[in-house]
């Protein structure tokens, strides 16, 4: 890839550069020729900068993917923590009801005796 990529001059849009890139790739088919690189470079013309950029662009966008599904996963994880220690917390509130009244059935039952 072009070193000249990696300033991302290429102020095309997503659609706009993806177009541009499918219509070099038919040229070259369709004439069987290499597009050449102009001096000064064109980053929103030439085909080694557009592709370089549009390659670049996916790359980001793979790597965010990863990291947005890793970070989703982790929040439902977080989640269902939650839900199970509000599970547990009811769980432990609900005993503690019950040991609280048994102890108070206890006592009642002892003054009977």
């Amino acid at each position: 890839m072009n070193a000249i990529v990696s300033f991302r001059e290429c102020t095309l849009t997503n659609e706009e550069l993806i177009k541009k890139v499918d219509k070099a790739i038919d040229e070259m088919y369709d004439t069987g020729k290499v597009p050449t690189r102009n001096i000064p470079a064109r980053p929103n013309e030439d085909f080694d900068l557009t592709a370089g950029e549009l390659l670049i662009r996916f790359s980001e966008l793979a790597k965010g993917s990863e990291r947005m599904k890793k970070s989703d996963l982790e929040y439902i994880e977080h989640l269902v923590q939650m839900a199970m220690d509000d599970d547990l917390k009811c769980v432990e509130t609900r005993y503690n009801m019950c040991a609280n009244a048994l102890n108070v059935i206890d006592k009642e039952l002892m003054c009977y005796e």
